[in-house]
């Protein structure tokens, strides 16, 4: 029995980390179903205290409440209000600023340290637009609450569903805009995990 607290939080996160193994192995794709085998190797640890909330958490609970009840949705709806969400240190186009937060899980700097991969979660405000961008990393995403539209290169944005599996390519530049529904969504990243490699329009 590994990563268990006696308040019970690592317990939590210790199933999240096997619930996202299983929704990336669904994906079919050969590098998510690696990392799916990773994830469910990673200690799970205690959650730290929760520090200042991000302005885009304001829509965290209109998000959780899109979750499909199945055990899934019951874990993130405990879980997801006590980890620790952040804004990026990034440069960021000025209306992105405050409608977006992330969470990372595992990671090279994050609650779990790993350099194998990165994963966490994601949210996004109503009514915003996340401008293309690219970075090394190859990146899968599961959509868990929202129906958002995404784009990937030049092509046309696309309505994609909770449940959704969304892979793009080391470099490829990829872009999301979210309309009356918040986005939430597990994101995943493989391969060359350096942050210097981000890159996005405009900025």
């Amino acid at each position: 029995m590994r990563g268990y607290t006696s308040d019970g939080q690592g317990a939590t996160l210790d199933r999240l980390l096997g619930a996202a193994a299983e929704a990336y192995e669904a994906g079919g794709h050969p590098a998510a179903a690696i990392a799916a085998g990773i994830l469910r190797a990673l200690p799970a640890p205690d959650l730290p205290p929760t520090g200042a909330r991000p302005k885009a958490l304001v829509d965290l609970d209109a998000a959780l409440d899109g979750l499909d009840l199945d055990g899934f949705g019951t874990l993130l709806r405990d879980l997801a209000p006590r980890l620790p969400w952040v804004e990026s240190s990034l440069p960021m186009p000025g209306p992105l600023v405050g409608r977006y937060s992330y969470v990372d899980i595992a990671g090279p700097d994050a609650l779990i340290v790993t350099q194998d991969l990165g994963f966490g979660l994601y949210l996004q405000r109503r009514d915003t637009v996340y401008p293309a961008h690219a970075h090394a990393a190859e990146e899968f995403y599961v959509v868990l609450s929202g129906t958002a539209a995404w784009q990937k290169g030049d092509g046309a944005f696309s309505k994609q569903p909770p449940g959704r599996f969304i892979h793009h390519r080391p470099n490829e530049r990829h872009a999301m805009t979210t309309g009356a529904e918040p986005l939430l969504a597990m994101w995943l990243w493989t391969g060359d995990l350096d942050e210097t490699s981000y890159r996005i329009d405009g900025v």
